[in-house]
């Protein structure tokens, strides 16, 4: 009995050792975070590299008698995980005057690269809801998700309406998602909800890819002291099928119930 528990001892330590040894390294990875204003011919633009852990970064652009601040995110890398995402978080559109102003067609757009978290058939999932406040001509909004296999940064973006596009739009191997527009509720005061919406479509996706993710609003009108708040998430999930081992039990069923009552009528 002892030499049987040492023996499994050694076995847990070298299965344990054999885990630690073939985690991969942390990979580095960076965001881009870009706004263009107006459709204009650039982008003001940031980037952020960071190690393991949550990525992050943010960026403030002004227009006139009024601002855009945009905090976007990465959970790349996390091996091991099941899925892979950025949000851009905290888009805040406000206004900075004393009177109404009529904001020009905004873009923003997120990038990241090298993820590898989900590696096959796959699902990917682009949402976007928000709050306003004062706003006093409503505006559109559209919110669109890439996953290229061929790593690009900004791979797939369309950037419609754009004379620069952002780098890397349109490249092979890329999936674009573009959820239904989002009308910014008209509010006189108050604050009010924006509902959400979501879109999905089945990818096969390969390692190191990269995901992306634009945000365009036009025909906004913001009164004094007003915000518009939207939240934009693109993420990849894996379609984990059951495990061979499970699917060999549940068909050999059928077989051991035929053979338990068998037994059970010969009694």
């Amino acid at each position: 009995m002892m030499r049987f528990r040492k023996l499994l001892t050694v076995v847990a330590v070298a299965l344990v050792g054999a885990v630690i040894l073939g985690m991969p390294p942390p990979a580095k990875a960076a965001e881009t975070l870009a706004i263009s204003l107006d459709g204009g011919v650039t982008w003001s633009t940031a980037t952020g590299v960071l190690f393991a852990g949550e990525h992050k970064v943010t960026l403030d652009v002004a227009g006139t008698g009024f601002a855009v601040s945009v905090t976007g995110t990465s959970n790349q890398p996390q091996p091991g995980a099941l899925q892979s995402q950025i949000s851009q978080i905290s888009t805040t559109f406000e206004s900075t005057g004393v009177t109404p102003v009529v904001v020009p067609t905004v873009f923003i757009a997120l990038t990241d690269t090298s993820f590898g978290q989900v590696s096959g058939y796959a699902t990917l999932s682009s949402s976007i809801s928000g709050t306003s406040g004062a706003i006093t001509v409503a505006g559109l909004a559209a919110f669109q998700s890439a996953q290229d296999n061929n790593n690009n940064p900004g791979g797939g973006l369309t950037s419609p309406g754009i004379t620069t596009p952002f780098p890397g739009a349109v490249s092979a191997g890329a999936t674009t998602l573009n959820n239904s527009p989002v009308v910014v509720p008209t509010v006189l005061s108050g604050t009010q909800v924006i509902s959400g919406n979501t879109a999905t479509a089945f990818v096969i996706s390969t390692p190191a890819y990269s995901l992306s993710n634009q945000l365009e609003i036009s025909g906004l009108t913001l009164a004094s002291g007003a915000q518009l708040q939207l939240t934009g998430t693109t993420t990849l999930v894996s379609a984990v099928p059951a495990p061979a081992g499970l699917v060999l039990a549940l068909s050999g069923m059928p077989v051991l119930a035929f053979g338990w009552l068998r037994r059970r009528l010969k009694k």
